[in-house]
């Protein structure tokens, strides 16, 4: 016998955790990472220009925010219902994964940034030893991150399937707004209006939560009038 559902009002609430914990990380990763030459390569250069007080932010708001996307992913997980229980404890679970590892590596990023900074102050055999050590810490970072690309992956193709199959208390037109469309679609504004692009480009993990999060939430509002 599964648990009983939630109260609207709780999930509501919930649902609106979520989209504040993907702002605040949102504005986290956008003081850590934002540059206005809008160019975010693996060099880390853009880290140069980043202030102290950005990178200072950025970093405790950032780890102190990300376990909110564990409520919204709760959220989340209960507006699957009816869907079979196993299926919407995978999707929770395979939540909760990506963004332990998210704040893994977003609760690294400042480490490089002071690694580079320090690289460009320094010459001669102190420079040659920080870029090693920023070869080797960006190694570490950016392996990390791919475990969460996998599970987003995981996440998205199992939303798309219960809420494109009517298994779920979701209209079908949600199942186009999955993470992995948003995040696909954050890519596309960069490259096609890069003037626009540049400020979502940084942070589009949370743009695309941003939105996940606050369509179901509204939905699930929405509901509550009725």
């Amino acid at each position: 016998m599964s648990a009983p559902s939630p109260s609207k009002g709780l999930l509501v609430a919930a649902g609106l955790l979520g989209v504040l914990g993907a702002l605040l990380v949102g504005v986290a990763e956008f003081s850590l990472h934002y540059t206005p030459s809008h160019e975010y390569h693996e060099d880390y250069r853009f880290f140069l220009g980043t202030p102290a007080w950005r990178l200072t932010l950025g970093h405790f708001l950032a780890i102190f925010s990300v376990p909110l996307y564990f409520i919204g992913y709760w959220h989340v997980c209960e507006r699957l219902r009816p869907a079979a229980a196993w299926m919407r404890r995978l999707f929770f679970g395979a939540g909760v994964y990506a963004f332990s590892i998210g704040g893994v590596w977003i609760g690294s990023r400042v480490y490089l940034a002071l690694l580079i900074q320090a690289e460009q102050r320094s010459s001669g055999a102190a420079q040659v030893e920080l870029s090693r050590l920023l070869a080797e810490a960006s190694f570490y970072n950016e392996q990390s991150v791919l475990a969460l690309r996998v599970a987003i992956l995981l996440i998205s193709g199992l939303f798309v399937y219960l809420v494109a199959t009517g298994k779920t208390s979701y209209p079908r037109w949600v199942a186009l707004f999955n993470p992995i469309a948003l995040v696909l679609a954050s890519f596309a504004l960069y490259f096609t209006v890069p003037a626009l692009g540049g400020y979502v480009m940084p942070i589009a993990m949370n743009v695309a939560h941003l939105f996940f999060f606050g369509i179901s939430t509204w939905l699930c509002w929405r509901t509550m009038e009725e």
